[in-house]
Formats: C-alpha cells, sequence, structure tokens
C-alpha cells in the first residue's frame, strides 16, 4: 500500500522525484507504458486473440526495453521491473503459440486490477495513445 501511494504521488508531482533532467525520458517511457498495458488490458477482455495482435504487443515491449529511453530511466522509476517482466511473458506467450491462429489470453483478476490501478496512475501524467498511433523509436 505505501508503494502504491508513492508510485501514485511520483507521477502527481513529477518534478519532486526525477527533476527536469530526467522528466522527458520517463514521460516517454511513460507515454508508450500506458498505451501497452491499455493494449494488454484490452486483449484480455476478448475470448481470444490472434497471433497478429500478440506479436504486435511483443514487438512494442521489445521496442521499449531496448530503447535508450528506457535503459536511461531513473533508478527510482516503480515501473521498469513490471514493463521487463510483462515483456518476457508476452514473448513466452507469443512463442507458445507460434502456429495457432486463436490464443487464449487471460489475466487472473489480482493481476488485472493491479494493471487497471497502474494504467489509472499513468492517466493523470500522460494522455492515452492507440498503440498503432505510437512510434518506439527514437
Amino acid at each position: 500500500m505505501r508503494r502504491t501511494i508513492r508510485n501514485y504521488l511520483c507521477f502527481q508531482y513529477p518534478e519532486k522525484y526525477w527533476g527536469t533532467y530526467k522528466l522527458p525520458t520517463v514521460k516517454w517511457v511513460s507515454l508508450r507504458l500506458r498505451c501497452l498495458l491499455e493494449s494488454v488490458i484490452g486483449l484480455s477482455n476478448m475470448p481470444s486473440i490472434t497471433y497478429t495482435d500478440i506479436t504486435a504487443v511483443k514487438v512494442a515491449f521489445n521496442a521499449l526495453v531496448a530503447s535508450q529511453h528506457f535503459n536511461n530511466l531513473p533508478t527510482n522509476y516503480p515501473y521498469t521491473a513490471l514493463v521487463k517482466e510483462l515483456q518476457s511473458k508476452v514473448s513466452l506467450l507469443a512463442k507458445k503459440f507460434k502456429r495457432k491462429s486463436s490464443i487464449p489470453f487471460r489475466l487472473l483478476r489480482n493481476r488485472k486490477a493491479e494493471l487497471i490501478g497502474k494504467r489509472y496512475i499513468l492517466a493523470d501524467f500522460v494522455p492515452s495513445i492507440d498503440l498503432r498511433e505510437l512510434d518506439f523509436n527514437e
């Protein structure tokens, strides 16, 4: 609970936590993370997804983690581990269902609630943008 409040406060008062030098990097990553969280949550609401859908999310997570901005995040950015974990899980899912046309994509209730909460924390900090409209190149 205490960590959730700190995460909320760091996005409500970002200049207190990161300063003007690191803030553009934090915003760049946070915008893309919010987009990816929206995508993952949206996909989990469908009965099944296509391999193309999971591949698009996998490519986006890989591009985010490989970006210079992600690698230059301040050490106190609260969602670094989450991004890496989701990248790993989406990549494994894409690999597991490579030959399938229909993929079951479910989130456990607690995990989905956690991701929705993080999405709302980011919502006050960065706008919502569709995955297809977002550029992961620097």
